[in-house]
């Protein structure tokens, strides 16, 4: 039984939003990792950045946490993210994300050193687009104002943009450090429709997104084991 683990976010960890409550489904998962034979180590958590996952990951492998036959390294949604009440309050300020983009990319390569340093096989993967419309309706919910954040945005969909960054930056990595890559990314972008794909908070995956990350991984262990 080969052994893999994962480090990441809510999206790996398998959050959907059902109603106005995130739910974690590890079933399909588990389910997955049966069918292949697999011991699935998943070490990811909701509201992960590549620092917090960095930091555990360093911590599992001092206290010699096995491992596996690859790594995968699932970091972007939550790095990229603003403090959206403050620009909100300040429209016309500057607002950093939680993790800018150039020490996103130093995280996420010391990440893969420090696997390959244990050991350890590294494997990307990129993020799922979102629905920037959705995304801001959501995180408008509580009362946050839809037309100031607007105003600091430019327009909608710098939000997509934005987040977009994260996925090209993952994908420079793999190349650059010679890193398989699981290109979620495409993998939903490549669908005729994707509007059952996400979850009304324009971010998380359905349990149909949910099916369509699994093929992905799928696709990568079918082309690994040829």
């Amino acid at each position: 039984m080969k052994t893999v683990s994962v480090y990441g976010d809510s999206l790996l960890k398998g959050v959907s939003l059902v109603g106005n409550r995130y739910t974690v489904c590890t079933r399909k998962a588990a389910d997955f990792a049966r069918t292949h034979g697999i011991e699935l180590l998943n070490r990811s958590y909701f509201g992960a950045t590549v620092e917090k996952g960095l930091q555990r990951l360093s911590r599992d492998i001092a206290d010699k946490a096995p491992l596996g036959e690859y790594t995968v390294l699932e970091f972007g949604g939550n790095d990229c993210d603003f403090d959206w009440a403050a620009v909100a309050a300040n429209p016309a300020g500057e607002h950093l994300c939680k993790v800018p983009p150039e020490r996103f990319s130093q995280l996420m390569k010391a990440a893969v050193e420090k696997v390959r340093a244990a050991g350890g096989k590294p494997l990307l993967t990129t993020l799922p687009p979102i629905d920037p419309d959705r995304y801001l309706t959501w995180i408008c919910r509580g009362g946050l104002s839809r037309e100031r954040i607007l105003q600091w945005l430019g327009d909608l969909n710098a939000i997509y943009r934005w987040q977009e960054l994260y996925a090209t930056l993952v994908r420079s990595l793999s190349e650059s450090c010679r890193v398989p890559l699981v290109d979620l990314r495409e993998a939903f972008l490549s669908r005729r429709r994707m509007d059952g794909l996400l979850c009304a908070d324009g971010i998380h995956p359905t349990d149909a997104g949910h099916e369509v990350i699994l093929s992905a991984f799928e696709r990568f262990l079918m082309t690994a084991e040829a």
